[in-house]
């Protein structure tokens, strides 16, 4: 299949010519970006450029576009890397005038 005919499958074909003239073959679309996309073959419509990634996605051996591979990311939450407050127990809090152990009082205003 050729980019061209991609394009027109997607009701797309508008903008073969944009695609041509920057010289993008049809092995590199998976990685452009909606910047790119927009910059570059003035793809200014939000629809179009969805449209467009659903087609590349489609095609045989598409590699992930990078908003795809952000997307599949493993997220962390907040609870999951928390340090045990037992682990907590003798810590040094650093206050402006140096460490102050933890449990004694602060210095209150004069």
């Amino acid at each position: 299949m050729t980019l061209r005919e991609l394009l027109a499958r997607h009701d797309l074909l508008a903008y073969a010519e944009a695609f041509e003239a920057q010289g993008i073959p049809l092995e590199d679309c998976a990685a452009l970006t909606d910047e790119d996309l927009k910059a570059t073959v003035g793809m200014a419509r939000y629809t179009d450029r969805k449209r467009f990634r659903e087609a590349v996605a489609t095609m045989p051996g598409a590699a992930p576009s990078p908003a795809d591979a952000l997307s599949g990311a493993t997220r962390i939450s907040p609870s999951s890397t928390a340090t045990p407050t037992s682990e907590l127990a003798g810590a040094t809090r650093v206050q402006p005038n140096g460490p102050t152990p933890t449990g004694s009082s602060l210095p209150g205003p004069t």
